[in-house]
């Protein structure tokens, strides 16, 4: 089941069973550290989210405060001719590399802000697995736990960007 669905319906099912003619100030105080702790791990979020480091913190399961969409392709191409081909992607589109390792072909990067919506992080890791090489995408959002489709829209534009640069 999705993750947003099960959010949603268990908060209407605790506000529809509080008795609100005879809720006194007293009843929400339990409200007060829980609303702390998610503030603090919000500006948790904030503080390391261009830490190329914090990658398996954002794409976690476990984390439920970012929203993530994740990706996986197998292609028949040399992968170091694939990182190169990403890295000038993504250098032509709205994307911003902030870090990127030639040896472990990975890539670290961010998407420029619209301003109306947040920067996504986008994971991209290419292996080579004998002659095939496979690409791991991640596009997390570390300001909320639904991406309103914007994740998606990630791995969709980098992919019709790559499927175009192979037409000759």
């Amino acid at each position: 089941m999705n993750r947003n669905i099960v959010i949603v319906i268990s908060t209407l099912l605790v506000v529809s069973f509080v008795p609100w003619k005879q809720v006194n100030m007293d009843t929400f105080m339990w409200l007060i550290p829980v609303v702390g702790i998610f503030l603090v791990i919000k500006a948790f979020n904030f503080l390391v989210r261009n830490n190329p480091n914090f990658k398996s913190y954002f794409t976690s399961n476990l984390n439920i405060l970012c929203a993530k969409y994740k990706r996986s392709m197998e292609l028949d191409f040399p992968s170091d001719l694939l990182y190169e081909n990403f890295i000038e992607l993504l250098k032509e589109s709205k994307i911003d590399i902030i870090e990127s390792d030639e040896t472990s072909r990975t890539i670290f990067a961010r998407t420029t802000n619209d301003g109306v919506f947040p920067r996504s992080n986008i994971y991209i890791e290419i292996t080579e697995k004998g002659e095939m090489a496979t690409i791991e995408f991640c596009s997390a959002r570390f300001d909320t736990w639904h991406s309103l489709g914007k994740n998606e829209e990630n791995w969709e534009n980098l992919l019709n960007q790559f499927e175009e640069s192979l037409i000759i």
